[in-house]
């Protein structure tokens, strides 16, 4: 199988400033994409983490997605990031949506499933149910969003085995700890790649994002750390690292129903 080319891009995201953090996106992206086949953006990657969702939620035909499906078609790759949506067009409910935006214009979505209570999340956003999986280039893609990486039961690995997870957020610095470790046992304990894409800087409610946006292999040896920059981290994965692996040691097929 083909090795699968991922970029993640980690910035300082302007807080509830969807056109100020889209015109930089498309300045990042034109100078500095690569041929990736996948580039993902962190949550909420035009407003930052709000809870204000009834001035910056947009429908599924609004600005923001439609931003995602032209970068996708320029840049002839997947593009991915959540934002916050009106479900079914209505404006009281919310999802903080991701948007899966493929090269040939189609779209999937997944909605994040555990949902922030410290934060409040809960009280302006509606829970989605359904996992999403994208298969590119033969590989078995599944997304989560931020809190959902607490939840080891909600990621775990089942047949038919997903080969990368992507985890974006907003993670707070004083959690730095906790997110470098959760990407790790997320890893390992799946067998599967995992890449995990954080923001940088200080958002409207004054809270501090370090970063360190990672890309970790199968065995849970971390391939790059983004550190606390604003940078674009990109790798090249091989397939026979995961199959070889799971061979090797198939805790997989160990694991009880």
């Amino acid at each position: 199988m083909e090795n699968l080319h991922i970029s993640g891009l980690q910035y300082d995201i302007i807080w509830e400033s969807p056109e100020q953090n889209l015109q930089y996106l498309e300045e990042i992206l034109l100078s500095s994409l690569s041929s990736s086949d996948i580039m993902i953006l962190p949550e909420m990657f035009t407003t930052g983490f709000t809870m204000n969702a009834q001035n910056y939620a947009e429908t599924m035909d609004g600005p923001v997605v439609k931003w995602l499906s032209k970068m996708a078609k320029l840049h002839n790759c997947h593009m991915a990031g959540t934002l916050a949506i009106k479900i079914n067009n209505s404006s009281e409910t919310y999802a903080n949506r991701l948007i899966w935006s493929m090269p040939d214009g189609q779209i999937k979505w997944y909605d994040k499933h555990h949902l922030f209570s410290v934060g409040g999340e809960h009280k302006i956003y509606t829970p989605g149910n359904n996992h999403l999986t994208i298969t590119v280039k033969g590989w078995r893609i599944r997304p989560f969003i931020c809190y959902d990486i607490r939840f080891p039961t909600w990621t775990r690995n089942t047949k038919p085995y997903y080969d990368v997870s992507i985890f974006i957020a907003n993670w707070p610095s004083k959690r730095a700890h906790h997110w470098k470790t959760l990407l790790t046992a997320r890893a390992i304990e799946n067998q599967s790649y995992v890449v995990g894409i954080n923001r940088i800087g200080v958002d409207g409610r004054n809270i501090l994002y370090q970063g360190d946006s990672m890309i970790i292999d199968p065995q849970g040896q971390t391939v790059i750390n983004a550190g606390k920059s604003s940078k674009i981290i990109s790798h090249s994965m091989s397939y026979d690292s995961i199959q070889n692996w799971r061979e090797v040691f198939p805790v997989l097929e160990d694991q009880k129903p």
